[in-house]
């Protein structure tokens, strides 16, 4: 089983406003990967299982590795979901 939750935000390397609002740097990138096999060089997160798919916020000047203060495992369902909805927004004028 894995450490890691559904969703999770991690905000220890950053300000937080007096509203609770955390700024995160602009270099920061989203990435998105799905896990294929057990064999799969993937640095942690580890996955759960064969197919799924893991949305998160890079921020890699932070550390040598990267940073990463935003995970989300997603099922196939979910990631199909949020490119219908990305796609919508991006279709229309």
């Amino acid at each position: 089983m894995s450490m890691y939750e559904k969703h999770q935000i991690y905000v220890k390397p950053y300000d937080i406003s007096e509203n609770g609002v955390v700024k995160l740097p602009d270099q920061a990138k989203w990435n998105v990967v799905k896990h294929h096999n057990e064999k799969d060089e993937l640095v942690i997160p580890q996955f759960k299982e064969a197919g799924e798919i893991k949305l998160y916020l890079l921020h890699e000047e932070s550390s040598d590795n990267g940073f990463i203060p935003v995970i989300s495992f997603l099922t196939v369902s979910e990631a199909t979901s949020l490119r219908d909805q990305l796609n919508s927004v991006l279709t229309k004028e």
